[in-house]
C-alpha cells in the first residue's frame, strides 16, 4: 500500500509582505523571490494574498503605485493544511484556476504549495483515505488499459527496426489534472472552440503529457 503524500512534504518556502507595503515594494519582493504570489501578513496573522496577476489589473486601471497591499489584496485568504494529499491540492487549484496557495497550521503560515512541485509527485501518489488497497484482480483490469500490437517475425525481443503500437485512454480529467500540476494551462491543450479557431484545428496534447504517457507504456511493455 502506498503512502499518501501530504503538501507539508512538497511545499515551498513562502514570500510574505505587511499590508501597509506599497504596491512599489511589493513588486520588488516579486523580483527578488522569483514567485508568483505573496501573503499578506498583519501581526503574525496571514490576512490575504497578492498576485503577479493583480499587478497587471492595477497597471491596466491606471492605479497609482502608492497604493498599499491592504487596498488591492484578494481576501479572505483562500488556503490548505499542510496534512491535505497532493492529490487533493491539484484538486483545489485546478477549481480556482490558481497555480499557488498557501499552507496554514493552526492559522499560522507553513508555506507554500506550487503547481509545478506537485507534478514531481501526483503521479505516484495515492489517494487510499479510508479506502482499501487494490486487489489483483482490479489490477489486472488496470492492466488492460494498455493495448499492444507487436510482429516479431524475427524472433523474441525487440530490436532495432521493429515496430511496436500501442494505445492507452487519456480522459479529460487526466488532461486538467496534468495541466494542473505542469501549469501549462494553454487553451490550445484544454479548450476545443479556441483550439477550433487556431490552425490546428483542434486541441493538441501537452507534449510532456505524451512524453509520460509514451515512457510509462515502455514500462508496461510485454518485453520490459
Amino acid at each position: 500500500m502506498v503512502v499518501p503524500v501530504s503538501v507539508e512534504e512538497v511545499m515551498s518556502a513562502v514570500e510574505t509582505a505587511p499590508p501597509d507595503d506599497t504596491a512599489d515594494a511589493v513588486v520588488r519582493r516579486f523580483v527578488e523571490s522569483g514567485h508568483e504570489l505573496i501573503v499578506i501578513v498583519d501581526d503574525g496573522e496571514p490576512i490575504g494574498m497578492v498576485t503577479r496577476s493583480d499587478f497587471v489589473s492595477l497597471i491596466a486601471s491606471n492605479e497609482p503605485m502608492t497604493q498599499t497591499t491592504h487596498e488591492f489584496m484578494s481576501e479572505p485568504l483562500l488556503s490548505i493544511e499542510p496534512s491535505t494529499s497532493v492529490h487533493q491540492a491539484a484538486e483545489i487549484l485546478y477549481e480556482h484556476q490558481i497555480s499557488q496557495l498557501p499552507v496554514l497550521d493552526d492559522e499560522r503560515l507553513a508555506g507554500l504549495v506550487i503547481a509545478t512541485d506537485l507534478s514531481h509527485f501526483v503521479t505516484n501518489a495515492t489517494m487510499n483515505d479510508g479506502v482499501s488497497t487494490p486487489t489483483l484482480e482490479s489490477n489486472r483490469r488496470k492492466e488492460r488499459e494498455w493495448s499492444y500490437e507487436y510482429d516479431d517475425e524475427g524472433g523474441l525481443g525487440v530490436s532495432v527496426g521493429d515496430v511496436v503500437t500501442f494505445t492507452k485512454p487519456i480522459t479529460e480529467s487526466d488532461i486538467e489534472l496534468f495541466a494542473v500540476v505542469s501549469g501549462d494551462k494553454n487553451p490550445l491543450h484544454l479548450d476545443d472552440q479556441f483550439a477550433k479557431r487556431t490552425r490546428f484545428g483542434h486541441r493538441i496534447v501537452h507534449g510532456a503529457l505524451a512524453s509520460s504517457v509514451i515512457s510509462a507504456a515502455l514500462a508496461h511493455s510485454p518485453d520490459s
